[in-house]
């Protein structure tokens, strides 16, 4: 192993190659002043011996990523994230084999998944020279997020990517003409979206911005979040207190965290930053207010006064200013004033950069003009406008999880928000928990039984009421899964995890009322009272919950964290947890607008309790440490429904833990006629959200030089699946029609069928099945490069282009043009489909429950979840992967060498599959005849290059935001097509 005086030469070598990778040995051999540097024996074998926590190897780790992603000159051509890659980097180091193969086998390349991006042309100005030359920010700010922040290099390098998408097509702070770039970046609820704008912002100042402000959401609560961490990560304490001897009443003077602020060993334009002035600060006294006699702070200073402010000779030496205020109309319209006052034309040669966190929310007009008869505008979007109009070089960058409302704004009104320029999709973090973590998307269970090892729906959630038992609210289970979780992290902690349990939090979440909400925190205090956690009754429930949840749980899906073998061995830790959720005034929050209100300040002290609230712990504010949820809470919109979704985020070291207490029949009326699934609507909305996502990938920057698509010329590609929820409130809808879309190697699945037309499209396939018999058949295939596995036996038949059409046109669905696009695309509206026949294969089970007789011959059914709508109903999907799998070989999307099938070769070009799965609904028999023809159809890719068009539904008012009319999704009947619910 190195000598500790080894490991700091080895770090300031490391350090000395942050730019870029040069000949490694010679470096080291001129920074050793005793001639005994290590040599790359040494080197390797103190690399194969170290752990994960080695300086050496971490500090390696962060530049072999940042190298794998590079685009510097050094890299010759070399594809990022590539094993050509990595060569090269091994080229450039000079080192030998044994460093290499040390190297692969330690720290190896990890290919990332891009960032989905549809982009405007734009003018290149943030090249890989312009970064270099001014980094200050960035580079802290990044070192900051390793060296604090605790983020792992290939988080913070996949963070360097995002950000120069987001900053090279912003316009150029020394364009001469003034240039308003706009665009939108997507996230995933609480997936990291404000350490990505922290990061805009860092590297916008360092270009030039001079005016950074972000609108930050409705609350206190979040705008003071945001501030912080944007004084705590970018701003740093030499700019919050510049000395130690002025003002010891500043911002965070109380704060315990003030050690964890990024410092920069000095004031910032001393070491060759730019000085940031704030003009907002923490907490309510640190809100944006009119100037007035403190005016002059807004005016950025000019060194040649006769010279514009962004020309060279003026923009380097300039401070920026930033603001971090709530997204109210009043607030923005005083910020408006006070820059007029100070002239307007001072503020048309600002670079300035709007950032709109949560910009679906309150930022989108939601005025239809077809009932005010002409065009007006929202208050909050009329005063983004404004602003926008006295910054012509303000670049505005919306943030968002939910961009449903964003896409349906019109992107024929220059003055609104529409991200005209650039849309980027975040790609999903590895270790995120989100929608699907709770969910079995992929799963069908034709075959197996559901259980805490396959399903995560067993092992995360439950359901409220409780099954087959109607009165209970399971309320004092989950207080209880709250203690028992908080005292296994503990545990955990005392084992040697390193968990943050610095909070320890649940959410209960049922009702938007505050008076609900008083009465939901009056039952929580009661049940605490009555638990009797010092023995008997608590204890024994503990138990049973330890025994029969918890621990099967862990042991499934606990990834050998470290778990008790008996609820004995926790006492300790249970008294501790208790102990930590009685202090401060007892068990519960309320977290909302009332008197009674007591908001956790996670910043300044730890938080272990049960929080019961509304919109306050919805859109964009973080719940530290939650990790039982208990939600009951009813939206019919998908938006609002997902970003009331707290318990997403990040959980390291207690995932297993989580629990999520869900209601499985929530009244939507008065009289509880009409109740919705929570837990099918969230099911429904991350459908929704990855079909979305999927569907931008489509649109993304063309690989093979052709001409990019504009956001522009996207039409709105929002999926909508459950029948009982929209998109976004009707308020927000866009008017575009989609009349055309390219369905080539698209899985086409629809599930809106009804019981009264079963017979009906039973006959069709019937009629299929007697013409072409089909033959059985059996697939397999090697599992990672060993033996043959068998994947499933099915029966199949190929049938013509012509029959499938006719089968197809034929069946009757809960809307009559429900397939009418699919339909079209497969006659050749937009060109040849490049489909002569089709494949058909209905996959079976071995061992079915139920079947299906048809053409004389017996098929296996499956059993699929059924949702019941007003004017029909819908199953949640049909196909299963391995399923999937064989049908994208056989239609060529991929090439799989090594699948096989008994029987005649069913792989061809311009051959399409159908899956037809007989389908039972589950739990329910309503006849003998009583079996829905499940289809999932995948056409060959094709040769069309277009992917879609549509057409303005209103033409005499094409910029018109207008509610619109019922869709296939909504399953009610209607006269024109529409593209949003698909």
């Amino acid at each position: 192993m190195l000598t500790s005086g080894q490991i700091d030469t080895v770090i300031a070598c490391f350090n000395a190659l942050v730019s870029r990778p040069r000949p490694l040995m010679p470096l080291l051999q001129a920074l050793t002043a005793d001639g005994q540097a290590p040599d790359e024996a040494a080197l390797t074998e103190h690399l194969r011996a170290a752990d994960q926590t080695d300086p050496v190897v971490n500090r390696l780790r962060y530049l072999l990523v940042a190298w794998d992603a590079s685009d510097g000159d050094w890299t010759a051509g070399s594809t990022p994230n590539t094993k050509q890659r990595r060569e090269r980097i091994y080229d450039v180091l000079n080192v030998g084999q044994s460093v290499r193969t040390t190297l692969d086998d330690r720290l190896p390349f990890a290919p990332s998944q891009p960032a989905t991006l549809i982009s405007d042309e734009f003018q290149r100005w943030y090249s890989h020279e312009v970064r270099q030359k001014q980094d200050f920010y960035w580079r802290h700010y990044k070192e900051h997020l390793l060296a604090v922040r605790g983020l792992g290099p290939d988080a913070v390098q996949k963070l360097d990517e995002n950000t120069n998408h987001v900053l090279e097509r912003m316009a150029s702070p020394e364009r001469t003409d003034a240039y308003q770039a706009k665009g939108l970046v997507v996230g995933y609820v609480q997936s990291g979206k404000t350490a990505n704008f922290t990061g805009v912002i860092a590297k916008a100042i360092d270009a030039g911005y001079r005016l950074i402000i972000v609108l930050s959401g409705l609350t206190d609560l979040l705008r003071n979040q945001t501030q912080r961490r944007i004084d705590m990560d970018l701003v740093g304490k030499e700019q919050i207190r510049p000395t130690d001897d002025i003002d010891p009443d500043f911002d965070y003077a109380t704060d315990p965290h003030w050690d964890r602020f990024i410092s920069y060993g000095g004031r910032p334009v001393d070491l060759g930053g730019t000085r940031i002035v704030r003009l907002t600060g923490a907490g309510s006294a640190g809100e944006f207010r009119s100037l007035q006699h403190g005016i002059v702070s807004l005016e950025i200073e000019k060194r040649v006064p006769k010279l514009p402010l962004f020309d060279p000779a003026n923009l380097p030496f300039a401070g920026a200013r930033v603001l971090v205020i709530k997204k109210h109309p009043q607030i923005i319209r005083k910020l408006i004033r006070d820059m007029a006052r100070i002239g307007r034309q001072l503020f048309a040669e600002v670079p300035a950069l709007v950032i709109d966190d949560e910009s679906d929310q309150a930022s989108p007009n939601t005025i239809s003009p077809r009932t005010t008869g002409a065009k007006r505008v929202t208050a909050t979007n009329d005063r983004i406008r404004d602003l926008l109009k006295i910054l012509p070089r303000g670049q505005y960058v919306g943030y968002t999880a939910t961009p449903f409302a964003n896409v349906f704004i019109s992107t024929l009104d220059a003055e609104d928000l529409f991200p005209k320029d650039f849309i980027l999709s975040l790609p999903r973090p590895n270790d995120y928990i989100g929608v699907s973590f709770f969910h079995d998307l992929d799963k069908t269970f034709d075959d197996e039984e559901q259980n805490v090892s396959n399903s995560n729906e067993r092992a995360f959630v439950r359901d409220v009421p409780r099954p087959k038992k109607e009165t209970d609210d399971r309320l004092t289970e989950a207080v209880d899964a709250f203690v028992l979780s908080g005292a296994l992290k503990l545990y955990r902690i005392r084992n040697g995890t390193p968990i943050d349990a610095t909070h320890h939090t649940m959410l209960v979440h049922s009702s938007s009322l505050q008076a609900d909400q008083s009465t939901a925190a009056k039952l929580l205090r009661s049940i605490w009272r009555q638990t009797g956690y010092d023995g008997g009754a608590g204890i024994a429930r503990l138990r049973a919950l330890f025994e029969n949840d918890f621990l099967p749980v862990s042991q499934a899906r606990g990834q050998a964290l470290p778990f008790p073998p008996s609820l004995d061995e926790l006492y300790g830790d249970i008294a501790e947890a208790i102990r930590r959720i009685e202090n401060d005034d007892g068990p519960v929050y309320i977290v909302n607008g009332s008197d009674e209100a007591d908001d956790p300040d996670f910043d300044l002290r730890p938080v272990w309790k049960v929080l019961v609230g509304g919109a306050k712990l919805s859109r964009g504010y973080t719940v530290e440490g939650l990790t039982i949820s208990y939600f009951r809470r009813r939206s019919t919109a998908q938006d609002t429904l997902l970003q009331m979704g707290r318990w997403y985020g990040f959980r390291r070291g207690y995932h297993d833990l989580l629990r999520l207490y869900l209601g499985r029949s929530e009244p939507l009326d008065k009289k509880g006629k009409k109740t919705l699934d929570l837990y099918r609507a969230f099911e429904a909305i991350c459908r929704d959200e990855e079909a979305f996502r999927n569907q931008l990938a489509r649109y993304a920057l063309p690989t093979d030089g052709s001409k990019p698509v504009k956001p522009k010329n996207i039409p709105p590609i929002v999926f909508n699946s459950h029948p009982q929820l929209r998109p976004a409130p009707a308020n927000k809808m866009f008017n575009a029609q989609l009349i055309a879309e390219n369905f080539g190697g698209q899985w086409i699945e629809r599930t809106g069928l009804t019981k009264r037309d079963v017979e009906h499209n039973a006959s069709l396939f019937e009629k299929l099945l007697a013409t072409r018999p089909p033959s059985p058949t059996k697939f397999s295939a090697k599992v990672d490069g060993v033996g043959e596995t068998p994947l499933f036996d099915a029966f199949a038949l190929v049938a013509t282009h012509k029959e499938i059409l006719e089968v197809l046109r034929g069946m009757r669905w809960t809307t009559s043009d429900l397939l009418s696009l699919e339909l079209g695309y497969l006659s050749g509206e937009m060109g040849d489909p490049a489909v002569d026949d089709w494949a058909v294969i209905m996959p079976q089970l071995k061992k079915p429950k139920r079947q299906w007789e048809a053409a004389k011959a017996k098929f296996a059914c499956v059993e699929r979840t059924w949702i019941e709508t007003p004017s029909g109903g819908r199953f949640l999907a049909f196909s299963d992967p391995k399923h999937r799998l064989v049908a994208e070989c056989i239609a060529g999307i991929h090439k799989n060498p090594t699948l096989k099938q008994s029987g005649a070769d069913l792989c061809k070009e311009r051959r399409g599959v159908v899956l037809l799965y007989p389908t039972k609904i589950k739990g329910l028999v309503i006849g003998p005849d009583s079996t829905f023809m499940g289809i999932a159809v995948l056409p060959p890719a094709g040769t069309i290059t277009t992917i879609a068009k549509f057409v303005v539904r209103q033409t005499s008012h094409p910029d018109a935001v207008v509610v619109n009319v019922p869709s296939r999704a909504t399953q009610t009947p209607r006269k024109k097509k529409s593209s949003k619910s698909r």
